[in-house]
């Protein structure tokens, strides 16, 4: 990469959040690439601002440059959009090999050969289909010269060039053209993608005379009115509606052959890469865990829980639990995150403090496990007992954990690294690669989400304070919401992951793998509190029978008051979170300069 180029992205992302920045240029028709480069620059959503409104930002940044580089700017999911709909320039701008930038910890996944062929063959079929429609109208146009009469040829002119640009923004811009005929305002349009329209149709006195009168051929011939067109000038029209039709036809063939070279190249690489992996598969079998001939799989005993501090009684159910888990699923490795007897629970994974805790015995002992598998497959959140032993069983799959590792995943890097080892097979032995957690970019990332979350908590309570005839059952539904944005977010943060598979109340005992502060606060003592508890869980209780239980005409203030503790609840454990990623964010830090 060219040293200013270095230097214009290094101030760039300082500034903008920026996702992906590409660096190209259209190759010629010998294949060679132009000299003249242009970016890509994908930029994630600044609230209440359009992309374009950061471009005086570039600007700047390009303001040292020899040469400024022509550049456009799009938001995230607009470009996953335009690529996925087919748009051949964002697809070909978009290959690997033009990627100069790239966020951290947010891998390409849009480009497998799958994806590339479904987009190459629906590009090329639009702009195909479309393309023998333009043709007709040219026919159209030779039989209308044929008469002598110039408005039905202009106007046929008009329809040529019309559909094919159409077809051109569909395919290569991937973006759906609107219901107008303007074509001016179509080539004004696409010429980011066909500078070469520039030459054809400049915008001085006479070419703009020329252009708007083959858009006036089009609304004049539908109100069987004619035109004022000289022979002369109809010529140079047709010159330039062909050369414009043969621009977009040439520029749509080299980007399907760039493209498909791409692909063909990417072709090669993976029939290398499947005779290497052919070549290596004992190595590969070794670091993956798979079984080896003349190699019994067992699975280790890891951990006897023989100085846990709970009841002797406990540690048989909890083998035969574990057993259970092992006969049911044979998972290539059981790992414990925490758990909790009594008043003990082991150390929290996810927590800087630990606080002093006693034995108050007598209770069951309840896991919070991750079980490591091949394949999960309809396996995601599970809650299993036996005997006094309880488990809350997430089942995440080998290759998940890989990817998630390799992309420096909070909650999967605490899992891996820091997780207690129950039971592992014999050949499990796996070697992957781990990304080291950016806890700065984390710490900045949850604090805006709890800012959000906090605003809306407020916002439900002030409705429910504020109310002066507060039914029964809006009360319940505005509190589940509390609940909701509470128990999800609180999860989020201090895990690092939330899980959709899980219904609220599994949310809730899910949480113990970080400590009991959110069960012991959700769960009630009395039968009422369980009662009311019960309906905020069971919403669709308070949807179906609200009438019938007569909560749609019973006001209870008191509920204002359990809202309250609610929000106050999870501000403060939020509010805790945020304390204790931005203390770890500050030790990396300080270790990173030391180091």
């Amino acid at each position: 990469m060219d040293i200013q180029l270095e230097k214009f992205i290094e101030r760039l992302v300082k500034r903008i959040d920026i996702e992906r920045i590409y660096q190209f240029a259209f190759p010629t028709d010998d294949g060679e690439q132009q000299l003249k480069t242009q970016l890509l620059l994908v930029v994630n959503p600044v609230k209440g601002m359009a992309p374009n409104a950061l471009a005086p930002i570039v600007s700047l940044c390009m303001s040292d440059l020899e040469k400024e580089i022509p550049f456009e700017m799009m938001i995230t999911g607009e470009w996953s959009n335009r690529v996925k709909q087919g748009s051949l320039y964002h697809t070909y701008a978009s290959l690997p090999e033009h990627l100069r930038y790239a966020s951290k910890n947010r891998p390409n996944t849009l480009f497998p050969d799958k994806n590339i062929k479904g987009l190459l063959e629906l590009a090329q079929y639009e702009y195909n289909r479309a393309r023998e429609i333009s043709d007709e109208f040219r026919a159209g146009v030779a039989n209308f010269l044929a008469k002598d009469d110039y408005t039905q040829a202009t106007f046929m002119l008009h329809q040529f060039v019309e559909t094919r640009i159409k077809a051109f923004k569909t395919s290569v811009a991937g973006v759906k053209s609107t219901k107008g005929h303007n074509l001016e305002q179509l080539i004004k349009s696409i010429r980011g993608t066909l500078p070469g329209l520039h030459d054809l149709f400049p915008y001085d006195e006479l070419q703009a005379e020329l252009l708007r009168k083959l858009d006036q051929s089009y609304v004049k011939t539908l109100k069987w009115l004619q035109i004022e067109i000289t022979k002369e000038e109809f010529d140079v029209l047709l010159q330039k509606c062909e050369g414009a039709a043969e621009e977009m036809d040439r520029r749509v063939a080299l980007m399907f052959s760039c493209i498909t070279a791409y692909r063909e190249k990417k072709s090669v690489a993976q029939e290398k890469a499947a005779q290497d992996q052919v070549e290596n598969k004992e190595a590969k079998a070794e670091s993956y865990g798979s079984k080896q001939e003349g190699q019994p799989v067992k699975t280790l005993v890891c951990e006897s829980f023989k100085d846990y501090p709970w009841l002797p009684e406990y540690t048989s159910d909890v083998n035969q639990l574990l057993e259970k888990i092992r006969k049911n699923h044979n998972p290539e490795q059981i790992t414990m995150l925490n758990y909790h007897t009594g008043g003990f629970s082991g150390g929290s994974l996810f927590q800087q403090e630990q606080q002093d805790q006693q034995e108050q015995g007598g209770a069951k002992v309840e896991l919070y496990l991750v079980v490591i598998m091949n394949n999960t497959g309809p396996f995601h959140f599970k809650c299993m007992q036996v005997g006094v032993a309880s488990a809350m069983v997430l089942y995440l799959n080998v290759s998940y954990i890989e990817r998630k590792l390799a992309e420096g995943h909070r909650f999967v890097n605490t899992l891996w690294t820091r997780g207690r080892i129950l039971r592992r097979k014999s050949t499990f032995k796996p070697k992957f690669d781990i990304t080291e957690v950016d806890w700065e970019a984390i710490y900045e990332k949850e604090a805006k989400i709890v800012e959000n979350a906090k605003v809306c908590m407020n916002n439900l309570y002030c409705m429910l304070n504020n109310s002066s005839t507060l039914m029964l059952d809006t009360a319940l539904l505005l509190i589940r919401n509390l609940y909701e944005i509470g128990v999800n977010t609180y999860t989020r943060c201090t895990l690092g992951s939330r899980f959709l598979e899980c219904s609220l109340g599994e949310q809730v005992d899910w949480s113990g793998a970080i400590d009991r502060k959110l069960i012991d606060f959700v769960y009630p003592d009395s039968e009422v509190q369980l009662a009311r508890l019960r309906l905020i869980m069971g919403i669709r209780t308070v949807w179906w029978k609200c009438v019938d239980l007569g909560l749609s005409k019973t006001s209870k203030p008191e509920y204002t008051e359990l809202a309250r503790e609610v929000k106050h609840f999870f501000e403060k454990q939020l509010d805790k979170t945020l304390v204790q990623l931005k203390q770890r964010a500050e030790q990396k830090k300080k270790e990173a300069i030391s180091d």
